[in-house]
């Protein structure tokens, strides 16, 4: 492996320049275009990633749009290597500006340093280095660098469709040490007609509540607009609301109220402030009129506010395997005719998403929601035993001289998209974890560690 480090370690610079170019390019998922089933700033995410898989003396090909493949080595069996070039939006507060790229204190600041263009980036060196090295592999290797990770997973439909499936994989794109379990996903739109509320025009009543950028992300900001009655003025308003909330003068006896919170991935939603629940509690503090937009803003406080687990919607479900359910409400629509909401549910692994749906309909029947799947996910659970795990965590006590242990999570990475696949990497359990939140960030010396990791993990897997 010596011949192996001392590559990466002489591209360390070029390394840290290539993520910068690729973090600079905003790839939020957008209208698709032909041959772009994204959009075009994913597209040219893409084509920069292929370029630089390119200039480092591989062999990559685009999958229609859909997924860059970069391929190395020969043998009857092919490991996969499974990162993604898509980004959650940036959201606000951050320190650094999200695309720029800046260094500070031995840190690259911006949206997908480390979800997960960080890592894709090391894939890549990685590879390249073993081609430098003339190590024999056993085993292809495919480098798989998709589009859609973050918002339907398309990319990996489509590649399963039109491509053979790697016999062992994993994705960079967690935590170390082996991630061989995560929860399944639920991602739902919660939706209900609302009618009546302007029959009580002198009541104080909410017009309009929205917020959220991504199902899966806690969101950090929310707003509402606050129908006044002659009794009220905005500095009452002001009054009851407290400081953590920005009143200001709107149009037709109006106040429109903004709440921020703090963003986290919606795997997490305890490491966040849900910025809706903050807003949705606070307005109960008013006095406001009888109609169906206060019914739904007092349903939102009673069973969502509050709590991460979904106990009070009778969701409270556990195993000794992956930990307990997690709901975030990420994105909300309220306005005088109709509740539009999303919610991200990750479930454990001994659970079916049937067993979560039924709880669900049995907590909002009364309330006439309706309740629709817009994206899932299975739970992911691979044998501790199993070859792909037992060389990694191998690879993991070798470079870090620490115990190495399996490991769940509620995130979902792409490894659950393929048989005998686990998540290795490119964070430590112990790191700050900034992911889908503000000021998210890769250490330098993280960059040059995960590609040592990644290197190593495909000479033990290929070998």
């Amino acid at each position: 492996m010596n011949n192996i480090f001392q590559y990466i370690d002489s591209k360390d610079n070029e390394m840290i320049s290539s993520l910068q170019e690729l973090i600079r390019i905003r790839s939020v998922k957008d209208e698709p275009l032909p041959n772009m089933p994204y959009g075009k700033p994913i597209n040219d995410a893409l084509l920069h990633a292929i370029s630089l898989a390119k200039s480092l003396g591989l062999d990559a090909t685009n999958l229609d749009g859909h997924m860059a493949l970069i391929d190395y080595g020969n043998g009857e069996e092919t490991l996969g290597i499974l990162a993604h070039l898509d980004v959650v939006p940036e959201g606000a507060g951050w320190v650094h500006p999200p695309y720029e790229a800046v260094i500070d204190g031995g840190k690259m600041f911006g949206r997908g340093t480390t979800d997960d263009k960080g890592a894709a980036v090391c894939a890549l060196y990685a590879l390249a280095a073993i081609k430098q090295s003339g190590v024999a592999l056993n085993r292809k290797v495919r480098i798989m660098l998709g589009c859609d990770e973050e918002s339907g997973w398309g990319d990996m439909a489509y590649y399963k469709a039109h491509q053979p499936l790697p016999d062992l994989a994993f994705s960079p794109d967690c935590e170390y040490p082996v991630i061989n379990a995560e929860k399944g996903v639920l991602q739902l739109d919660v939706n209900k007609s609302l009618s009546g509320c302007n029959s009580s025009p002198d009541g104080l009543y909410v017009v309009s509540l929205k917020g959220g950028n991504r199902v899966n992300m806690v969101p950090d900001y929310a707003e509402a607009i606050l129908k006044l009655s002659d009794n009220d003025t905005i500095e009452s308003i002001q009054t009851v609301l407290g400081n953590d909330f920005v009143c200001t003068v709107g149009t037709d006896s109006c106040v429109n109220v903004a709440c921020h919170g703090v963003s986290a991935h919606g795997s997490t939603p305890e490491l966040g402030k849900n910025a809706i629940c903050l807003l949705a509690t606070a307005l109960q503090k008013l006095d406001l009129s009888d109609c169906p937009t206060t019914s739904a803003i007092n349903f939102i406080s009673t069973y969502i506010c509050g709590e991460s687990d979904g106990l009070s919607l009778g969701l409270s479900m556990s195993d000794d395997a992956s930990g307990s359910l997690t709901l975030n409400l990420g994105v909300i629509e309220l306005i005088s005719d109709k509740l539009l909401m999303q919610w991200d549910i990750r479930y454990p692994i001994s659970f079916k998403p049937d067993d979560v749906l039924e709880k669900i309909g049995e907590a909002v029947s009364d309330f006439r929601l309706s309740v629709n799947v817009r994206h899932s996910l299975p739970p992911l659970f691979v044998d501790p035993n199993s070859e792909i795990v037992q060389k990694l965590l191998r690879v993991y006590a070798r470079q870090t001289n620490a115990k190495s242990y399996c490991r769940y999570v509620g995130g979902a990475t792409y490894a659950r998209a393929m048989p005998n696949a686990v998540s290795f990497g490119p964070n430590m359990e112990s790191d700050e974890h900034l992911a889908h939140q503000a000021n998210e960030y890769v250490s330098l010396e993280m960059l040059n560690f995960n590609t040592r990791m990644i290197a190593d993990a495909i000479v033990t897997l290929c070998t």
